[in-house]
């Protein structure tokens, strides 16, 4: 753990067929951004709101490439949204004010 309590190494059980344990760092970019790097070579950027919810996640393989996914929510919290980013298309959440007082 470092200095506030956040996990910064998870080692997992060694899976049935493996030789060695999933070894697993996170790293901490700021307040809203982390980098999980496992042992096996791949890393995952995680990009989160002030809430918690995911907003954004960047999957690097072993071979460097990316596959990339966008997540949506409405006031309430509930995912409404999920999108496959790897094709280029501009992502955007729509603004779900219905029900809210003005």
């Amino acid at each position: 753990y470092d200095p506030i309590g956040r996990m910064k190494k998870t080692i997992l059980p060694t899976a049935v067929g493996e030789t060695t344990p999933t070894t697993i760092t996170t790293t901490y970019n700021d307040p809203f951004e982390t980098t999980e790097t496992h042992s096996s070579g791949t890393s995952k950027r995680i990009v989160r709101d002030a809430r918690g919810q995911i907003l954004y996640v960047e999957d690097f393989g072993s071979d460097g490439i990316a596959a990339k996914i966008g997540f949506c929510y409405d006031i309430s919290g509930q995912r409404t949204k999920k999108s496959d980013l790897n094709d280029g298309t501009p992502f955007s959440c729509p603004i779900v004010l219905a029900g809210v007082p003005a």
